[in-house]
């Protein structure tokens, strides 16, 4: 049995399974890591919600899956990730505000990139700062705030990017 992983380990492995649970890496030893369990869940009635855990992956029609649990068979480690809809949502909320923000400041909106696996928006700095691209971060959970929220921070950055790097005059 090997040491537990690190919080910037549990962290890389959380980041990943929003969009790639079947596909996560492990950290240590760049392997697929294995998914032991899916929490599933199905709205009952207006004001219920049925959640299952299930071993595995498995297809299950009409059930969400919004948590796994996610094994290195060589670590002998698990860690319990968010997945599903709803931090997905917030994720292309999110892309969908920066891309705005960046129309508001009179540039093409098409230049935002982003990297699903990483959770990280990368946005180019104009021309005149000398500089190439903002590349900014988004922590696995902060996918349960608000897309506005999230989109507000990233277009701070990008603000106090550009800034810092304007020539004196």
């Amino acid at each position: 049995m090997s040491d537990p992983y690190t919080a910037d380990e549990v962290s890389e492995i959380r980041t990943q399974a929003v969009w790639f649970p079947t596909d996560t890496r492990c950290p240590r030893h760049d392997k697929a890591m294995d998914v032991a369990k899916t929490v599933v869940q199905q709205q009952d009635s207006p004001v219920s919600m049925l959640v299952r855990t299930v071993d595995g992956w498995p297809v299950t029609p009409g059930w969400d899956r919004t948590e796994v649990e996610l094994r290195c068979e060589s670590c002998d480690e698990s860690v319990r990730a968010k997945t599903g809809p709803l931090p997905q949502l917030t994720w292309a909320k999110t892309l969908g505000v920066v891309r705005e923000g960046i129309l508001k400041r009179n540039r093409d909106p098409r230049i935002v990139g982003f990297d699903q696996r990483t959770l990280k928006i990368t946005i180019p700095l104009p021309v005149t700062t000398g500089a190439e691209n903002l590349a900014y971060h988004v922590p696995w959970d902060a996918l349960a705030l608000p897309a506005a929220k999230i989109a507000d921070d990233v277009l701070a950055a990008y603000d106090q990017a550009v800034e810092r790097l304007r020539p004196s005059p």
